[in-house]
């Protein structure tokens, strides 16, 4: 157990990464949820999984008090998780909660938060994980649950959001080799959040 003071969410992961001594390391922010088994199946997924580095599952919506749960449409399983797919539907109908995921710790060992973003940080950290050649897959399961809640984080400062979305853009633009067309795309997405 570590007590570290407030750094923000990305180095509170980056602390995470360094400190994790296991093959596999698991996300889970402390208003979120995980199902029983998630990572017994998605650890399975990996000796099936031919090279894998990351199991991805869906995840459903629920409320604060945890009595509705929804699932998101469309799911995760109608994407191709290829890079393309991160760079030009991320937030317009593709988004993966980072508790979704199981990644082998390796997975990790050259790629991290960016402590620089209060938001956004999570599309920067999964097209730099295909960027780097990361093989991610998807398994068909119910696997976590995103919370909703007045407090949450989506749903704080739009102009902060739309500043995030644009510097995000920008860091993962400099890892293109075709910049223009993803940051065409990424302004024109960012009129969408």
């Amino acid at each position: 157990m570590f007590n570290e003071r407030n750094m923000g969410l990305p180095a509170s992961r980056n602390v995470g990464i360094t400190a994790c001594e296991g093959d596999y390391i698991q996300f889970l922010d402390a208003d979120d949820l995980l199902f029983p088994h998630k990572i017994d199946f998605q650890i399975k997924h990996f000796w099936f999984g031919n090279n894998l580095d990351i199991s991805i599952t869906d995840y459903l919506l629920c409320d604060e008090s945890l009595s509705e749960f929804t699932p998101l449409e469309p799911n995760i399983g109608k994407y191709n998780l290829s890079l393309d797919d991160f760079l030009f539907q991320w937030e317009r109908g593709l988004t993966i909660p980072i508790h979704s995921a199981l990644f082998k710790r390796s997975a990790l060992s050259d790629v991290r938060f960016n402590e620089t973003l209060s938001a956004k940080e999570d599309w920067l950290f999964w097209c730099t994980q295909l960027i780097h050649h990361k093989r991610i897959a998807y398994l068909n399961i119910w696997g976590a649950a995103y919370r909703q809640h007045e407090q949450a984080m989506t749903k704080k400062n739009v102009s902060e959001m739309s500043k995030m979305w644009l510097k995000s853009a920008s860091l993962i633009a400099e890892q293109l080799e075709d910049k223009e067309a993803f940051l065409a795309a990424s302004y024109e997405g960012y009129h969408i959040n």
